[in-house]
Parts: structure tokens; sequence; C-alpha cells
């Protein structure tokens, strides 16, 4: 069934077609891009459905206030996609959005036949070879959920700040545009967060800190620590104679148990990616100490658990070390010294959060100096501060020149206004020629 509010669409519409209503976030600055006014949003699904087509529905209709003619359409069949989408095209459309691979193939396909128009579909993976007039971006359902707030920000004059937390390809999008559309933005990306263990370290300690930090929240935090890298070969061992039994004794249960270390992940697709990057430090070559993969947690066999995992002999060039996993996965990457240790630290291309464990001052003072780290922690496994100062990482964790939290965030959140003011009475005649300060 057709729907419009507003007037109604003819030629030159904008087609905004979404896969279970996913992917609204990223309209309006494509809309920008292809000066067009009216919208139209194409759902697999139905509004009642609730979830991303409510979602999406109520991105579009945010839009109406802006000088947008918006129109929608329900329930659109896989099979009656390609139909869909070259009715608009030869109608004339500005651009045509989609969410999903069923969007993907269409369009590759599409795309060649119709030069003049934009397509433009957020999906998970796509293989295409480019085509000039056709875009792909991944994007995650939880992504676009984030993205989707930002939605009336880009595109609205009303609104003159977007803040944003994702993944960094999302980030970095929404931080460009955003700036090119005059808005002052603020967005938060990626992490890969170093534990750096000196062989002074109180291990006991270091563990308690370590397993905390590596396994809270099954490692979903931005903060969590993902890679220790103690320093030499006697640290490690003494590390792992310690870590070991404790991420192997780990209790993972349902998120109302309080006895419970962590719970379940947030999606039954990220379980299978965190699980897939197992099995990819395995193909690459390190050490699985710990296994979590087939973990079953009885009366939940459905849920979306895995267990503690471990990884010993991991390097710099392996994938489970370059990019974020966001799950309960816990990376060794040995070092022989103290400057190679800093050196992996300020050569990833996160820069969120980090960490010494040691007892000696200098060591840290040094650390805390030359680390290129937004948040440095000593003897502080997650180094959160309070909200008096700043929260935010450096590199291509953060985009923007101010941080959350403390005077950044109150920086980013106002405009300063300068008044200069002068009175008739009690003032003396003449005129002046220099700053009143230079006198």
């Amino acid at each position: 069934m057709d729907k419009t509010f507003g007037r109604s669409i003819g030629r030159r519409s904008v087609l905004m077609a979404i896969g279970a209503g996913v992917g609204a976030a990223l309209l309006p600055v494509r809309l920008l891009a292809a000066g067009g006014k009216r919208i139209a949003l194409v759902m697999t699904g139905s509004i009642s459905d609730g979830g991303w087509n409510q979602l999406a529905y109520e991105g579009l209709n945010d839009l109406k206030g802006e000088g947008f003619e918006t129109a929608y359409v329900e329930n659109v069949t896989q099979a009656r996609i390609p139909e869909v989408v070259r009715g608009y095209a030869d109608d004339g459309v500005d651009l045509i959005l989609g969410h999903g691979f069923e969007f993907g193939s269409a369009f590759t396909e599409i795309a060649p036949d119709y030069p003049d128009q934009k397509f433009f579909a957020t999906t998970f993976k796509s293989d295409a070879q480019p085509i000039s007039n056709l875009e792909f971006i991944n994007l995650a359902y939880l992504e676009a959920a984030y993205a989707a707030g930002t939605l009336a920000a880009l595109i609205s004059e009303k609104k003159k700040a977007v803040g944003f937390v994702g993944s960094t390809p999302i980030a970095e999008y929404v931080y460009t545009r955003g700036c090119a559309a005059g808005k002052r933005v603020q967005c938060f990306g990626g992490a890969k967060n170093h534990m750096i263990i000196m062989p002074d370290a109180d291990m006991d300690q270091t563990v308690d800190a370590l397993i905390g930090a590596g396994y809270g929240s099954a490692g979903e935090r931005c903060m969590a620590i993902s890679v220790a890298v103690p320093v030499g070969a006697g640290t490690a061992e003494r590390l792992l104679d310690k870590l070991v039994p404790r991420v192997e004794s780990l209790k993972v249960g349902p998120s109302t148990d309080a006895s419970a270390d962590f719970g379940p992940v947030v999606t039954a697709a990220h379980m299978e990616k965190i699980k897939g990057y197992v099995d990819l430090g395995v193909a690459e070559g390190a050490k699985l100490l710990v296994d979590g993969r087939g973990f079953k947690m009885q009366g939940y066999e459905n849920g979306f658990y895995v267990g503690g995992c471990l990884f010993d002999h991991v390097t710099p060039e392996m994938r489970i070390y370059k990019e974020e996993i966001f799950g309960p996965v816990l990376s060794i990457v040995r070092r022989d010294t103290y400057e190679d240790a800093l050196e992996i630290v300020n050569a990833h291309e996160y820069g969120n959060g980090t960490a010494i464990f040691t007892q000696d001052g200098d060591a840290a003072r040094d650390f805390a100096a030359r680390v290129e780290v937004g948040m440095v922690g000593i003897n502080v496994p997650i180094p959160v501060p309070l909200s008096y100062y700043t929260f935010g990482g450096w590199k291509r964790s953060s985009f923007g020149d101010l941080n959350q939290h403390g005077a950044d965030g109150f920086r980013f959140w106002t405009k300063t206004k300068t008044v200069t003011s002068r009175w008739g009475s009690g003032i003396r005649s003449g005129a002046d020629f220099v700053i009143p300060t230079m006198k």
C-alpha cells in the first residue's frame, strides 16, 4: 500500500529504498549531494512490525518540517525490488537508497543503465566491482540505529552540532559529511586497548585487573582491554600461569544472574562474528589457550553466549590484533623490551585507552608522556576519568578536536560570545588609537 504525506511525489522524486527499514541514517548527506528534496521510503516489511521499519519511518517523518516532500511504501517483496527500483529510475529519481544484500544485488545490475541517477546501498558485505554511480557502505544493524539518531541533525538547519559513537568507518563518514554541511561534529569510533605489563608488576593485582577489563561486559565496551603486552619472556610466563586458570573459570550466565562474570553478547550475528574472529586467529597461527566458542548455557541453548577466549603469540600482522573484535577475546602480544611494547601501542591505528602495570615511577611517567593514546591508566586497567575531565581517544578512535565530558564537553555544546561595551557616562572624551590594554 502506498501512502503519502505532504504533497504527492511526481517526477524527479527521490527514492529511499530500505530493506527491513534500516539505512535511513545516511540519507540526508546523499540528498544534499544529489540536490533532491522529495523522498520516498520503500520497506520490505511494514511500519507496524516495529524495529527498523519504525525507525526509518520516524526518521523520514522528522524531515517533513524541513522542506521535504515525503512518501513511503510498505511490504515490497524481494522479487519486486528490481521492478520498483527501475520504476523510480525511469521516473527520473535523484537518488535510490536501499539496505541489504538484495538491494546491493539489484543496484549492481541496474545502476549502469541509469548513469544520471545515484544508487546507494547499505549492506553488510559486497564484492561487487566499482560502478561510478553506485556506492556501498558496510553498516551493521546497531550502527544504523546509532547513525539514525543523526538523521535530522545532519540535514536540519536548526541543528548546529552532532555527536556520534559507533564504528570508525561510520564515525568518519558522519564526521566528514557533517562538517561538509557546516555542522560542529564530534564522532568517536573503534578501539584496540593495550595493557603493558612490566617485569616488576604485582602479578596478582595485574591478573585481577586484566580479567575484569578484558572480559567484563563480554568485552563489549569501548574501553575493554583486548591486548596484553607482557615485557620479557619471564613476565609472559608468570602472567599466563595465573591468567589461564582464571579465564577457564569465568562464569558466563544470563544478565539477571548477579554472580555471573559476564552475560550474552548483543546479537546472534555478533556472536558468529566473534567466533569467526577466533577461527581466524587460529588460522593466522596464534595459539588458542582457552577456547570459548563451544560454550552453551544450560536452559539458554539458543542464547547469544560466547565463553572467554585467550590467544598467545599474537603478532601485529594478524587481523585479530589489528581489528576490534568487541567480544570476550584477549590477545597476548609478547615483547622483549619496554621500547618494543611502547612502539606497537603507538603504531596501532586506534588510540582510545591504554594502561601500564608497573611499580617503577620512571617507567610510568615515561609511558604517560610518550604514548599516543587519549586516555592512559597507571596501574588502572580501564582509565575512564571522572566527568570533570575529558573522555576521548586519539588517532582513528576519535574525529573532531574536542572530547566528551569536562571542559571539552562544555566547549563543544556551547558557543563563546565576547561582548565589548562602552557607556557614555563617566568616560573621558576624545579618540583612542590603541587597544586599551596596551596603555
